[in-house]
């Protein structure tokens, strides 16, 4: 499909399931669980569906759903317009909408959309990292509060990490291709609050096969918090304050596109080819 639908699920609406937000990718913790009950089993295109609208253009993005407002963001077909988009979750009603234009080159996967990554919200602000064009942090009305631009990415097959809210940070896994790292800003002004560039994330040309598509999960091992990365040959566990590797261990393949899955104590992740 060249363009997506957004459908919002009689899952969102209900009143039971509404009492957990889903302001992020793989929700409220980052592990995809949601602790609401009594949701839908069954949806289909006629069933279950309480309302739908036509998005503007592609995406792979997943929308966050936060105090009746769901936002979602796609792209144009030649990715020269990057837009995040409000709706009312009881209603479907467009709220507002702001658009980026980036009209620079930036290789992708064919199946790859200009806007794969998913906003994030922590109740006051949403921010939307928009690839090269940058990330951008709106107010819950829409007002820009401020952008970052973190540098071109170069990959043939494109971008989609998720920014991450840890307490007053946003933590963005930047890459995958020649312009890599793992950046902190403070999520009221967008300064650059720490930056690691861990040397296994970098690839030597756009086409090599290397990278990772993975948003980083937070994790809490006792007293303590942990960011996890899935990295290039490289498992990360970091200070998400310094980004400082606490611990590490090396995996055998250069490509990892899933984010880290928690069970319990154990954290689990997965790799391609």
């Amino acid at each position: 499909m060249r363009f997506l639908l957004a459908v919002l699920l009689a899952l969102v609406l209900h009143p039971v399931a509404l009492a957990e937000e889903w302001p992020a990718w793989r929700g409220p913790r980052g592990t995809g669980v949601s602790e609401a009950k009594k949701a839908p089993l069954h949806w289909s295109r006629d069933q279950n569906i309480a309302w739908s609208f036509d998005l503007p253009g592609p995406g792979n993005s997943t929308p966050i759903v936060f105090d009746g407002k769901l936002f979602v963001t796609c792209a144009s077909a030649d990715g020269k317009t990057r837009g995040l988009y409000c709706f009312d979750a009881k209603t479907g009603a467009r709220l507002w909408a702001q658009e980026v234009a980036y009209n620079d080159p930036e290789p992708t996967h064919n199946t790859n959309p200009a806007c794969s990554a998913s906003p994030t919200t922590d109740g006051q602000r949403v921010v939307v990292s928009h690839g090269s064009a940058g990330l951008f942090c709106y107010d819950l009305a829409g007002k820009e509060l401020w952008k970052k631009h973190l540098g071109k990415l170069e990959h043939i097959w494109g971008n989609a990490s998720s920014p991450v809210i840890y307490k007053d940070l946003v933590i963005v896994n930047v890459g995958p291709g020649l312009n890599v790292g793992v950046v902190a800003l403070d999520k009221k002004s967008g300064n650059e609050v720490w930056r690691q560039e861990y040397p296994e994330m970098r690839s030597t040309k756009v086409d090599e096969y290397r990278g990772s598509w993975s948003t980083p999960v937070v994790y809490r091992d006792g007293s303590r918090d942990l960011l996890l990365l899935a990295l290039p040959q490289t498992f990360r566990a970091v200070d998400p304050a310094t980004g400082e590797t606490v611990w590490s261990c090396d995996v055998a393949s250069k490509l990892f596109y899933g984010s880290p899955l928690l069970a319990g104590d154990l954290i689990v992740t997965m790799c391609g080819f």
